[in-house]
């Protein structure tokens, strides 16, 4: 990222066997000193990937233009889906002010995602088709707590389990977790991927 009116942000490059390039993903300012950057990709079952970044003033994704804050406020973020040639299918603008922890591609393309909002951990699930909110969960951490989720994973059987690590508290679907005072703990936790329903979590330790 950090192009200027008249350049691109190069998003994403993928090489061949032989170095050449097989992909080239960009984006291109539409206004003065926007800039893009890219933040997590990932490779879905059908060809596809799906690319996670952040942006500055106006930029031109694949014919797309989304409008973003100025260089001194907070990045907005975007999610797009783009086929096996590159071609953009979609992208969405997530609601200012997240920070996106990780994202997976389901069996079916559609994309997970985590991030922070506020005091709350959320986890959603977007359609392969386009981009659509399928649902959306908000799971509430205690008092500065900086809990966050460092994977994620669909499977074939409809569940989405997530490694989690847990500083003070949150609570999932009712479910109090607590962390060792001062330290981080690790957990597993899985939801149901068609609703985000809480199912069941395990601790392993800090």
């Amino acid at each position: 990222g950090g192009s200027v009116m008249g350049g691109s942000s190069v998003l994403l490059r993928v090489h061949g066997g032989d170095g050449s390039d097989v992909l080239f993903l960009t984006a291109r300012p539409a206004s003065l000193f926007a800039s893009a950057a890219p933040s997590a990709v990932v490779a879905d079952p059908a060809g596809g990937l799906t690319l996670v970044g952040t942006f500055y003033g106006d930029i031109d994704l694949g014919g797309r233009i989304l409008h973003g804050p100025f260089l001194y406020e907070s990045p907005a973020t975007f999610v797009a889906r783009y086929d096996a040639a590159g071609a953009l299918l979609w992208v969405v603008e997530l609601p200012r002010g997240r920070r996106i922890f990780a994202v997976t591609a389901g069996p079916t393309a559609d994309v997970f995602l985590s991030a922070d909002q506020g005091q709350d951990l959320v986890v959603e699930r977007l359609s392969a088709v386009d981009g659509g909110l399928m649902w959306s969960e908000r799971f509430p951490r205690g008092s500065s707590s900086q809990s966050r989720v460092l994977g994620l994973a669909a499977t074939r059987t409809g569940r989405l389990s997530m490694v989690l690590r847990l500083d003070g508290s949150l609570t999932l679907g009712g479910q109090l977790l607590r962390g060792v005072t001062n330290t981080w703990d690790n957990y597993v936790v899985e939801l149901g991927a068609s609703d985000g329903a809480y199912r069941w979590s395990n601790r392993f330790g800090n």
